[in-house]
């Protein structure tokens, strides 16, 4: 091979290495770069990158379901208010009572001393008229919600009322050396009270399952026990019981033909 030849092939030698060179440490860092532990799922037609495997995506139609039926839930209306519109029955109880007045405003009659003897002012405060229709806030999505709400507003007056009787609280049940003693009730104060509170609930439109009917009473003279009824919109009727219960504790909270069978 001639001078010039040889000088020509040294010449095209040099220039082809760092090009190889190069390539060869490209390819050398992304191999060293890449974690061997990764896998790309290779974009296939019609998918996007980043979406989730196709076995997540029935999680997905299943929340999707779940929120609707929430929704469809939320939006179940609240039947409206019943109007209070006092039966004459109801009307007769109060007049029997001795002329127990009917709730009026904020201002109520609270029994006590047996057969309405003691007869006490309770004046419900603008709190007291949020706490109560607290009570019903809370639970208004059914009629058995609202029975419970019930349960809740009896307990709330007794002790509400308790401290302005001038007595110690009411005790479960009636002796008879009970009698005319302040802040101790019958089965007759009970019923009536309970009756009193449930129609002020009536009448500020917080009653939405349920109307307050005249009370109602089961056994002879001597066992008669009498008790706070209301009536399930076309349903049955209900009581609330507190007879048996101390002033402040849960009542009991039944239909009234169950209530009836005890004795």
């Amino acid at each position: 091979m001639g001078r010039s030849n040889t000088l020509l092939l040294l010449a095209a030698l040099a220039l082809a290495t760092p090009a190889a060179a190069v390539a060869a440490g490209t390819d050398g860092a992304a191999d060293a770069g890449a974690p061997a532990s990764i896998k790309v799922r290779p974009a296939t037609s019609g998918d996007v990158t980043g979406a989730l495997p196709s076995a997540a995506k029935p999680k997905a139609a299943a929340k999707a379901k779940r929120s609707a039926a929430g929704a469809t839930a939320a939006l179940t209306p609240i039947p409206a208010p019943i109007p209070f519109e006092p039966s004459r029955d109801l009307v007769n109880w109060f007049v029997e009572r001795g002329n127990v007045g009917m709730p009026r405003g904020n201002r109520l009659v609270y029994c006590h001393g047996f057969e309405c003897r003691l007869r006490t002012i309770i004046a419900l405060s603008d709190a007291d008229e949020k706490a109560i229709a607290n009570i019903f806030a809370t639970r208004r999505g059914s009629a058995a919600e609202e029975r419970d709400a019930i349960d809740h507003l009896v307990q709330y007056w007794e002790q509400r009322a308790a401290p302005q009787l001038g007595g110690p609280p009411d005790i479960r049940g009636s002796e008879p050396d009970q009698a005319n003693q302040p802040g101790q009730t019958d089965c007759l104060d009970e019923a009536t009270n309970s009756t009193t509170i449930l129609i002020y609930a009536q009448q500020h439109g917080l009653l939405r399952y349920h109307t307050v009917v005249r009370p109602d009473s089961r056994g002879g003279f001597i066992y008669a026990h009498a008790t706070a009824v209301y009536r399930e919109i076309g349903g049955e009727e209900w009581v609330v019981d507190s007879w048996m219960r101390d002033s402040g504790d849960p009542n009991d909270i039944m239909l009234k033909s169950e209530w009836d069978s005890k004795h």
